[in-house]
């Protein structure tokens, strides 16, 4: 386009060819403004591309935190059940005991 412009202009008048050069201009100025467009669109790509991965990251962070917090939750909830039992086993032998004592002084 630019050049069926500029070989109108080399044929036509002075007036042609300052109307070809302005439309060179625009078009020029057009597709800088076209490119840096572009530009900025990439930009955004490539910001919204790490963006994702960063909450690809934290999801898997997060999953992996919720695991061992579940792991730890069920830990805890057998060693609470394990000191109970021993602690209901050490009451029965003090009881046991306290009935032994109780007897021999019977005696």
């Amino acid at each position: 386009l630019t050049a069926d412009m500029a070989s109108l202009g080399t044929s036509g008048s002075a007036e042609s060819n300052e109307n070809v050069a302005r439309l060179t201009e625009q078009l020029k100025e057009s597709d800088d403004r076209l490119n840096e467009a572009a530009g900025k669109m990439r930009d955004l790509l490539t910001a919204m591309n790490v963006l994702q991965q960063a909450k690809s990251d934290s999801d898997a962070q997060v999953t992996k935190l919720t695991e061992e917090l579940a792991a730890v939750s069920a830990a805890s909830q057998s060693a609470r059940e394990a000191q109970q039992a021993e602690n209901k086993s050490r009451a029965a032998s003090i009881e046991a005991d306290i009935q032994s004592e109780r007897a021999r002084a019977d005696l």
